[in-house]
């Protein structure tokens, strides 16, 4: 399990700060599902800067929940999806990349559903 601290878009929305946390879950939500859905995505990205999916779709998820640029609430599946723009660099600092990951986090119990970068 991972554990991360969340705080709060500047323009407001989004649950209160806290923690969020990636379980093991299931094939449709948590870790199990976003190995088995969006780990070759994280791959491709984090192989532009030698590293591998988990650690850096790690690295992001707590970027991203820690100074979320914003939150959106999805009433479907009563969950928020939070973003911000995630820069990457190669090892001498070049940019190689620029994203806007979606963190979604199930309103009820702050734990993490899926995370899948995106175009920036």
């Amino acid at each position: 399990m991972y554990t991360y601290n969340r705080g709060t878009p500047p323009t407001g929305g989004g649950l209160p700060s806290g923690t969020s946390y990636l379980r093991c879950g299931n094939d449709a939500w948590g870790l199990r599902h976003i190995d088995l859905r969006h780990s070759s995505d994280w791959g491709t990205i984090a192989s532009r800067v030698g590293g591998d999916w988990e650690s850096f779709a790690d690295w992001a998820v707590g970027v991203i929940l820690s100074a979320p640029e914003s939150a959106s609430y999805n009433s479907g599946n009563d969950t928020y999806g939070y973003t911000a723009p995630i820069e990457i660099r190669d090892p001498s600092g070049e940019v190689v990349g620029n994203y806007r990951p979606l963190v979604s986090v199930a309103a009820g119990s702050g734990n993490i559903i899926t995370a899948f970068p995106r175009s920036a």
